[in-house]
């Protein structure tokens, strides 16, 4: 299946089954089939061959999508993200040609929350804080997807640290006061400022 057949697919779950006026699948199996009747172990519930109740921590740590918004994945990278309330569908499409890993959630979150940016959606965000001079942490805007708040911050080799029950360390884009922590996967977490000592 090519990225343009998927997008094909997810659009008319997206149109509640409905291609140029007709009703090709019937609107009440969508709907159907997009609600929740078990729930995953790795958060999102499970309907029809469709994920829901989009869950941030797992598949992108700081997208924030509108409820309604639902998701089929495949393996080695094939996914198709369908978000009602904005009208509209992200696909990503792995090779399954080659002998080659697929992108993994944290890619096609980052690039879900890029297009979401584009389209003026706000997203959410990564969450935010103010390192102060005397190396502690005043968390503005936390929550539990953002780890434990308690610690202390340095730096290590290349890296922002934040010591605390664990320790967790970023890669740090830095522009004056404004501090952008990256994680591994490259999806920002943390947006900060740094008060000057």
């Amino acid at each position: 299946m090519s990225a343009r057949d998927l997008a094909r697919f997810a659009v008319l779950y997206l149109h509640k089954g409905n291609w140029a006026g007709h009703q090709i699948v019937p609107r009440d199996w969508v709907e159907e089939s997009t609600h929740a009747y078990s729930k995953s172990a790795f958060g999102p519930g499970y309907g029809y061959l469709w994920w829901t109740d989009f869950v941030d921590d797992v598949l992108a740590p700081v997208v924030h999508l509108p409820e309604g918004s639902f998701f089929a994945l495949g393996d080695g990278g094939q996914y198709a993200m369908v978000v009602p309330a904005l009208d509209l569908v992200v696909v990503q499409r792995g090779d399954r040609d080659i002998n080659k890993v697929g992108p993994s959630m944290h890619d096609v979150g980052r690039l879900l929350w890029l297009v979401l940016k584009a389209e003026g959606y706000d997203p959410g965000g990564p969450c935010t804080l103010r390192f102060e001079p005397d190396d502690q942490i005043t968390y503005l805007h936390w929550g539990p997807r953002c780890g434990p708040s308690p610690g202390r911050w340095m730096v290590a080799e290349d890296q922002f640290c934040i010591e605390g029950v664990e320790r967790r360390c970023f890669i740090p884009v830095v522009n004056g006061n404004r501090i952008e922590l990256f994680d591994r996967y490259g999806a920002m977490q943390i947006d900060a400022v740094a008060i000057p000592r």
